[in-house]
């Protein structure tokens, strides 16, 4: 049964003038601490609508999805405006599917995490060790530089998931994988059903009995 009113606060208030900070650090500009500024605010917007739909028009496959079969977080661009507004979405999404346990997860690995805003919110919930992989080091920089900021350590790990052994040792509390698996393994693979299969059951392997 889920405990009465575990689930923090989101605290938007704190985190989104962070992440903007951050956002102006990770390109050198300066303005205000807690907005952008118009011009600021439309190359984000840009920036997203490139995220979501690279080839300006929605198809059906692609609709409400990031690129498929890229790492998207390769564009500093594209990766700098994901954390002020993708991230933002995702840490609540994580924050609301995290209330639904019944107690706080002691040891948490979180997959494809990016700039980890699903290890954040496993962290505010009250994880006590959170390991973020991903196959973009600087993705999980920017991650590890929020969960610092806000005084949470996050400790970061690179992996190649389709390729590579998990490259920490142990078993987990809870796994997380969030918004990745269409990425990972996109209808257009050959057998990607079979795949994504073996890919989960390698991981829930890893998973605490």
């Amino acid at each position: 049964m889920k405990a009465k009113n575990r689930t923090p606060p989101v605290d938007l208030d704190t985190i989104m003038p962070l992440l903007i900070g951050i956002w102006r650090r990770f390109h050198k500009a300066s303005g205000p601490g807690d907005k952008l500024q118009t011009r600021e605010f439309r190359g984000v917007v840009e920036c997203l609508k490139l995220l979501y739909d690279p080839e300006g028009k929605k198809g059906k496959e692609k609709e409400n999805f990031p690129q498929l079969d890229t790492d998207f977080f390769a564009d500093r661009n594209q990766l700098s405006a994901y954390i002020l507004y993708p991230w933002v979405m995702h840490y609540q999404e994580a924050l609301s599917l995290l209330g639904e346990l019944p107690t706080p997860p002691k040891r948490v690995l979180d997959v494809c995490s990016g700039p980890a805003p699903f290890a954040f919110a496993a962290l505010r919930y009250g994880a006590r060790e959170v390991i973020a992989v991903d196959i973009n080091n600087e993705a999980l920089e920017l991650g590890a530089e929020i969960c610092g900021r806000y005084g949470m350590p996050l400790t970061i790990r690179r992996w190649n998931c389709l390729k590579d052994h998990l490259p920490v040792e142990g078993d987990f509390d809870l796994i997380t994988l969030g918004h990745s698996l269409a990425e990972l393994f996109p209808s257009t693979m050959k057998n990607y059903e079979e795949k994504q299969a073996h890919f989960i059951d390698y991981l829930l392997g890893r998973l605490k009995p």
